[in-house]
């Protein structure tokens, strides 16, 4: 009797689900995507979404493998991308569009930032073009994104990794490999960034700054994330009291790009506790990214012995060594030369990138567009366009587009459309960063794998799982030990040198 209750009550509350859903779904016009309905009614996508993380796209996508569908959740209607075809229709009408609108959103949500002020971030007709908003989105093309705006955060990055670099053998016979990076990563970034006197100089606010961001999507969703989203939110408290400090001191020996972030700022009614906040919430994409892509392109080159031993090969022969009056040997990895002469270590690059590559771009819709002639989006809708489908599209990638092979990358008779390769976002919404992180990632590989020999302590190199955050790189699950012990005939100075030349590398998406 009560197990027939059970039965009756489960299938009565599955039947109610299912009327719910059909009541308040969405109602499709007659070209819109299809929508995917989930097994689970009312709740089903929401259920894969938590556990899945973005792999819930890819999971979609491999099997139903709908070009576009509606994914309808609680009666609000998003559309879904897994081809590369419907996004090169989606960039070509750029216009209808945007990710311009999601930014005063983003910026309250993920920085916190007053309400007033996000309101302000555009003050126009609705094209996005005129404000505080359009002003520094002007501020970041002119100062990181165009080769000459970004010399100066490239010539820092350079000075403060050599020294991070000679430090290594001070960490001891055994450290966490991605400890070591985040630490690194977080030093060079913000060194360059934002000078000597930057916030992550304290350890404190170090250990804050990643704690906000491995859980900054809590804060998205959440209605009180003081209490639902708290290590989130504790973390960006901690590292805005930071960015405050440093701030009220002056950001002196900061770049270009951060003293005239300020001024404009400064111009539009923020006090310095709304740039301080700003800051803290805003500044994870300068590291979020650049740790983890690091972490893989090691991991896959030292696990692979040959392809370590050729790699090296092409290092060697872009350092210069000379003897000082002191008869200490010099060594000078010249960076210019990665571009043509490192073209394995490149072409590693864009491999991790691609597999690892688990963020989603998304686009406000401003108005009815049809894509592709074929698909209708509804105006106010969102339509996104998660990497890891496109990226195994076998169309673009080949039958082993899940496995790893730098080679996809060497061939430039048959080179791939940019719009296949989405880690670095696509036009005209590129990561205007991107030539930044890559220098300092290729920088940081360069110099460990001329100079180290690394080991994991356990004897092979695990295969940790991904860890989906906010991040579009996905992060390690967990962290483990190696060693890292010179190699014969690298005793000396080490420096980097890359002088006045103009470097620009041939990154997929460009």
């Amino acid at each position: 009797m009560n197990i027939l209750f059970h039965l009756v009550l489960s299938i009565s509350f599955y039947l109610i689900a299912i009327l719910i859903e059909k009541l308040i779904g969405p109602h499709l016009e007659k070209d819109e995507p299809p929508l995917l309905n989930h097994k689970i009614p009312l709740i089903g996508h929401v259920l894969g979404l938590i556990y899945y993380g973005p792999n819930y796209y890819t999971s979609v996508a491999e099997k139903d493998r709908p070009p576009m569908f509606t994914l309808g959740i609680f009666g609000t209607r998003s559309y879904v991308v897994n081809t590369s075809q419907i996004i090169a229709s989606i960039q070509k009408n750029a216009r209808t569009l945007s990710f311009a609108p999601l930014i005063p959103y983003v910026a309250e949500r993920i920085a916190g930032l007053r309400a007033e002020l996000c309101r302000t971030w555009f003050v126009d007709d609705g094209t996005y073009t005129k404000g505080m908003g359009a002003d520094h989105a002007k501020l970041i093309h002119h100062t990181l994104y165009t080769i000459d705006g970004s010399l100066d955060v490239n010539a820092a990055v350079l000075a403060e990794l050599k020294p991070l670099m000679d430090e290594i053998p001070s960490w001891g016979d055994k450290f966490g490999i991605y400890k070591w990076m985040i630490h690194v990563i977080s030093q060079t970034s913000f060194g360059a960034v934002y000078g000597p006197d930057h916030p992550m100089n304290d350890p404190q606010v170090e250990k804050a700054f990643w704690e906000f961001e491995n859980n900054a999507g809590s804060l998205l969703t959440s209605a009180i994330p003081w209490l639902t989203a708290r290590t989130a939110w504790n973390g960006r408290k901690k590292l805005a009291a930071g960015f405050l400090k440093y701030y009220k001191a002056g950001n002196k020996q900061a770049s270009n790009f951060v003293s005239m972030r300020r001024k404009l700022f400064e111009e539009h009614g923020f006090r310095v506790e709304d740039i301080a906040q700003f800051e803290a919430g805003m500044s994870t994409p300068i590291l979020s990214n650049t740790a983890p892509a690091l972490f893989w392109l090691i991991r896959e080159i030292y696990s692979r012995k040959p392809l370590l031993e050729d790699i090296r090969k092409e290092i060697q022969g872009i350092i210069t060594t000379s003897v000082d009056e002191n008869k200490e040997p010099q060594h000078t990895l010249e960076v210019a030369k990665l571009k043509k002469e490192c073209p394995l270590l490149i072409a590693a690059y864009h491999e991790i990138l691609r597999l690892n590559g688990i963020g989603t771009s998304a686009r406000r819709v401003l108005q009815d567009t049809m894509l592709d002639n074929r698909y209708l989006v509804k105006k106010d809708t969102l339509v996104l366009m998660p990497f890891s489908p496109v990226h195994q599209e076998t169309k673009a990638w080949g039958a082993n587009a899940k496995e790893f092979d730098i080679t996809r990358h060497l061939d430039k008779e048959n080179r791939r459309p940019a719009v296949t390769f989405r880690s670095f976002g696509g036009a005209p919404h590129l990561c205007p960063g991107r030539q930044i992180a890559t220098l300092e990632i290729l920088c940081i590989a360069a110099m460990l794998i001329a100079r180290y020999d690394v080991e994991p302590t356990l004897g092979y190199w695990t295969n940790p799982k991904l860890t989906y955050t906010m991040s579009g790189i996905a992060t390690p699950s967990h962290d483990f030990d190696v060693s890292m012990k010179p190699l014969p005939g690298t005793a000396g100075n080490w420096n980097y040198r890359m002088g006045d030349v103009k470097l620009k590398f041939p990154l997929a998406s460009n």
